[in-house]
């Protein structure tokens, strides 16, 4: 249909654009076809882009065998060349996802038990889901559908993927099929146009799945709210007031909150943009972090322990993003890896292991 030709033409360029904090990654004077920048593979010297909380000393690290490996997406300004890698909690690239030249490869997300990713790739063609193998570096195709199959996320149990679905006629909703393609049905029927529902994730449990709800994408007055329904499509309900302009909702490790970023759509370069909490029904919300104009921190994962989240971070006059580490209270935010120059990064991962 139209409106599915379009939803899809702007999820890719709204999901691109949420990647970065407005003005973290212009565009480059290059071809939009040359490849990114080479990623450093240590922090950058000097004052960190990640602004910490107020009054918060930075921490040192855990051990990155205890806490794992974070994936994330680095690419250009305009989303038109996406590569994910992979970096354990010091700052050090262990991997990155094979890719067949240019193309856009995004949202990873850790299978239980860490050895490989899931991701979304425009590799062959049409949007599909991937999988890669930490150990091997090989990169195979999951779904074969017919239009456009996104932003997925696994069941703890490592049978079932909630995803992003679109096809000629059928609307963007949120699906879910078997690990191996098979079994699609629809989780959510899509809500009218022209609001869609995206980047579902599973509780920890298996029972329920959070997403976002986008009734307009369109700053300053974008209106996106987190929504919270049972694997089973009964109990659909909506946590937090479409003003808050939420990025993606991710569970803690115990199910008790979820966790994410205001001002998705709707940031510039002069506003806060921060991460807040809510209980899975809907009460206890609140803000920890408590950024000055200017300061953006966002799209929060927490660590497979639940201590500490990963957090994108990005200061006005910066030509790149970096990445964070604070206590799940909002403390102690410290840089641990910056994104080269003209780049940006996103969709942290958190949940792989080193061994």
């Amino acid at each position: 249909s139209m409106r599915t030709r379009q939803l899809r033409h702007a999820l890719a360029i709204v999901a691109a654009a949420a990647l970065a904090a407005c003005s973290a990654a212009p565009a480059t004077s290059s071809s939009a076809a040359s490849a990114p920048a080479a990623m450093t593979s240590s922090p950058i010297a000097g004052p960190s882009s990640v602004a910490p909380t107020s009054g918060a000393n930075a921490t040192s690290a855990p051990s990155v065998d205890q806490l794992g490996l974070i994936a994330f997406v680095v690419g250009r300004g305009d989303g038109t060349d996406l590569e994910i890698q992979v970096i354990t909690l010091d700052g050090s690239v262990v991997a990155t996802v094979p890719r067949p030249g240019l193309s856009m490869n995004e949202a990873p997300a850790w299978e239980p038990g860490g050895r490989s990713l899931l991701f979304t790739s425009n590799r062959t063609g049409e949007i599909h889901q991937f999988r890669y193998a930490v150990a091997t570096n090989a990169v195979t195709q999951l779904t074969f559908g017919d239009y456009f199959e996104g932003y997925v996320d696994v069941s703890p149990d490592g049978s079932t993927i909630a995803f992003d679905n679109a096809t000629e006629t059928v609307d963007l909703g949120i699906w879910l099929m078997d690990i191996d393609g098979s079994n699609r049905r629809e989780l959510v029927p899509p809500p009218p146009a022209p609001e869609v529902d995206s980047a579902p994730a599973f509780s920890p449990d298996g029972t329920k799945v959070a997403f976002v709800r986008k009734y307009s994408m369109t700053p300053p007055t974008a209106r996106e709210a987190a929504f919270i329904v049972n694997i089973d499509g009964t109990g659909l309900r909506r946590l937090t007031d479409p003003v808050l302009d939420v990025g993606r909702i991710r569970w803690s490790p115990d199910g008790t909150q979820l966790a994410f970023s205001d001002q998705t759509e709707n940031r510039d370069e002069d506003m806060p943009q921060d991460i807040w909490l809510i209980n899975p029904d809907g009460s206890g919300l609140h803000r920890i972090t408590h950024n000055a104009p200017g300061t953006q921190t966002f799209d929060p994962v927490w660590s497979p322990d639940g201590s500490r989240f990963a957090v994108l971070g990005w200061r006005k006059g910066d030509d790149h993003n970096t990445i964070g580490a604070m206590n799940a209270d909002g403390t102690a935010l410290r840089e641990i890896y910056a994104g080269p120059p003209q780049t940006f990064l996103g969709w942290p991962a958190w949940g792989g292991i080193t061994k």
